[in-house]
């Protein structure tokens, strides 16, 4: 096998040889490509991030160098002036001073005693109220020391020490000032001892030291002349004694509430800030530092020229690389293409890396396509890929042994669908037969259903009827109940009314009982008037013969007699009046008598009326419950006629559908028999088929 395919490598390499080769796109290129580009993105950002990165902590370094060089500055002020008056503070209370009186012998050699070998001031004095001037190194002229600054501002205020402002000496090119203090003696004599401190050893201190590669380190007195700088620039910025006291630098210093920090400033070319320190209560300067705008640019510079030479090599690194793995990717990629076109050619052959060659990148290309588990995806995609091939090969063996069995089988089918067409026809003619009886079911359907219409018409007339006769009952029996309703309400007001009638009655008997008792009453009422009357005419007459005396009573008797006599009258009239209720009393009594007897018989007619009444609505009620039986009956028999009409509707539907479906299997019977010679040509079709297939799959090797 091996043979064949190098022999085809090189049949396929002489055609490609004698052609014009197109150019065509290698995934290999795309991949160094890609490299290349990621790597560039790569370099750019990691030196990108070191210039960023650089430069911020070259701008630290700065701002330190800057901080460290005014602190260094302003501890050596302190320090100096720190031990210039302790040493001050220590010679006022030497027993030379102190002890009787001054003399020059005395103060010379106390001075010399105390004050020789001292790096931290460059004189001493010591100057008497009495005007006299003592140095411990001779003075170049004679000094009245109460003329001096230093002598007067220690005499008004004897309890602490006193600064002059810094002076320039212009002999020596140096900044000084002078601290003293005053001293009294057991003599009651004063005098102020003086030191002379050079701020040279101030200039010393910071000459070590720099602030970043341009900067500038400054000391200003208070008052703003500059006592000395240093820069580490070629071109210094301020010279030594120079008046800056109408700078901006020094205005803003000045203001600033803290003893140390940083300001924005102008006037300074190239410097947009300065980093300051005061000192402390006793400091007699102050420090400034700065450093341009462009200090970096050189450090930048050399930085940016580096990081693009490495940049270079780095892409020429990269470029080789990258061919480097475009020669491996085509090598990989064309082991890949030759396999799949030698399937193309119908050889199914597995991926054999031996081919490659034994270059390096050759020998890369096997190791990333060998045929392996648990490696790279190309590995697993070379195993993947002889595992399919195995698979087609298998594949192909079977297809030509179910080519053979599919000839075999087609010829079985031929003989089948000749038995089927046989029997097709058989059915066919069954068919035929079903469908006559299904037409004379059908007919008969039809005259069941007919018939069930007529029914269903008598029920509905019948219905109506009952419905009318339902309707009259239910009036009827309203009708009665209203009656019954008021004739019950009759004998109620009857039953009433005849009670009333009895109880007129009594009262008639119990007025007639009252009339007898008041005639007796009259009766005795007259049998009184008649008395007095006899009375009053025997009281006459004894007043008659009692002459003058009985005048008066004789008039009394007289008016009692005339009221028995109108008393009489007035019974008669009563007892007349008595008489003639009595009779129609009487009268009216016998009428209610009458009238009760014709209410009773009233009464009668009534309870009979109430019971006629009665059975009339317990006959309507009968009827009515008649009525709705049979209308229930009749819907009953509504419900039965539809569902008969319904199933003989279904049955008639059914039968046409099986009169259709007979029909309907019986053309497809013609169909089937029709489709059967079909599949008799379709199976000819197949056996030459599968003879087809058999021979294209040998084409596979």
């Amino acid at each position: 096998m091996k043979k064949n395919i190098h022999t085809r490598f090189e049949s396929r390499g002489k055609v490609e040889s004698g052609k014009k080769k197109e150019r065509r796109k290698s995934l290999g290129r795309f991949a160094g490509f890609f490299m290349i580009i990621a790597a560039l993105l790569s370099i750019v950002v990691m030196f990108s991030s070191s210039y960023i990165q650089t430069k911020h902590l070259l701008n630290e370094r700065n701002r330190l160098s800057k901080e460290t060089a005014a602190q260094v500055m302003e501890k050596t002020l302190s320090d100096i002036a720190s031990d210039a008056e302790a040493k001050v503070n220590a010679g006022t209370s030497l027993s030379g001073f102190t002890q009787g009186k001054f003399t020059e012998n005395e103060i010379l050699d106390t001075m010399k005693t105390s004050f020789s070998g001292n790096d931290v001031y460059s004189n001493v004095y010591f100057g008497t109220q009495s005007g006299k001037l003592y140095a411990l190194n001779s003075l170049s002229e004679k000094v009245d020391p109460r003329t001096q600054d230093w002598y007067r501002g220690a005499m008004s205020d004897t309890s602490s020490v006193y600064w002059t402002k810094p002076a320039y000496d212009e002999s020596t090119g140096q900044y000084y000032s002078i601290v003293s203090g005053a001293v009294s003696n057991s003599s009651n004599q004063r005098g102020v001892l003086a030191l002379r401190v050079e701020y040279d050893k101030v200039e010393a201190a910071i000459g070590p030291l720099n602030v970043g590669k341009k900067g500038t380190i400054t000391m200003i007195s208070k008052q703003g002349a500059v006592m000395g700088t240093k820069s580490c620039d070629t071109k210094e910025m301020y010279k030594k004694g120079q008046d800056i006291s109408s700078s901006d630098v020094y205005k803003k210093i000045k203001a600033a509430k803290g003893t140390k920090g940083t300001l924005k400033v102008s006037g300074i070319k190239g410097v947009s800030e300065i980093y300051y320190n005061k000192g402390g209560a006793n400091s007699q300067a102050w420090a400034f530092a700065f450093v341009p705008q462009n200090d970096l640019s050189a450090e930048l510079g050399k930085l940016a020229t580096t990081s693009l030479i490495v940049s270079i090599v780095m892409v020429v690194l990269v470029v080789l690389a990258s061919m480097f793995v475009i020669k491996a990717v085509e090598i990989m990629l064309g082991g890949f293409t030759e396999a799949f076109n030698r399937g193309k050619d119908g050889y199914l052959e597995r991926i054999n890396t031996d081919d490659f060659g034994n270059s390096l990148q050759a020998k890369v290309a096997k190791m990333a396509v060998e045929p392996r588990k648990d490696r790279s995806e190309l590995n697993e995609m070379s195993l993947a890929y002889n595992e399919m091939i195995d698979s087609i090969s298998a594949l192909t063996e079977s297809v030509k042994s179910s080519a053979v069995k599919t000839a075999k089988n087609a010829e079985k089918l031929r003989e089948t669908s000749e038995q089927t067409a046989s029997a097709v026809d058989e059915v066919s003619q069954t068919i035929t037969d079903v469908a006559s009886v299904t037409e004379n079911q059908a007919r008969e359907t039809v005259h069941g259903d007919e018939q069930m219409k007529e029914l269903s018409r008598i029920a509905n007339e019948l219905a109506k009827d009952v419905d009318v006769l339902d309707a009259v009952s239910t009036q009827t029996a309203s009708l009665n109940q209203q009656n019954m309703a008021t004739m019950t309400e009759v004998s109620t007001n009857w039953d009433s009314s005849q009670e009333q009638t009895e109880r007129l009655v009594n009262e008639m008997q119990n007025l007639s009982d009252s009339i007898q008792n008041i005639t007796q009453v009259i009766s005795v009422i007259n049998e009184v008037a008649r008395q007095t009357n006899l009375l009053a005419l025997n009281a006459s007459i004894e007043a008659a013969s009692a002459g003058d005396s009985g005048k008066g009573f004789a008039v009394v008797a007289q008016e009692i007699r005339k009221l028995a006599v109108r008393s009489k009258e007035s019974t008669n009239q009563i007892a007349g009046i008595i008489e003639e209720i009595k009779q129609k009393s009487d009268r009216l009594s016998d009428e209610v008598e009458i009238s009760k007897e014709v209410g009773k018989r009233q009464t009668q007619l009534i309870d009979s009326a109430i019971k006629s009444t009665e059975a009339v609505y317990k006959n309507t009620e009968q009827l009515i419950s008649t009525s709705e039986r049979i209308k229930n009956g009749n819907d009953s028999l509504n419900e039965i006629e539809t569902k008969v009409s319904e199933s003989l509707d279904k049955i008639s539907a059914s039968t046409e559908e099986n009169a259709a479906g007979t029909e309907q299997v019986s053309a497809n019977a013609e169909e089937v028999s029709a489709s059967m010679s079909e599949l008799a040509v379709a199976i000819s079709e197949l056996s030459d088929t599968a003879d087809e297939l058999a021979e294209h799959s040998k084409r596979f090797k």
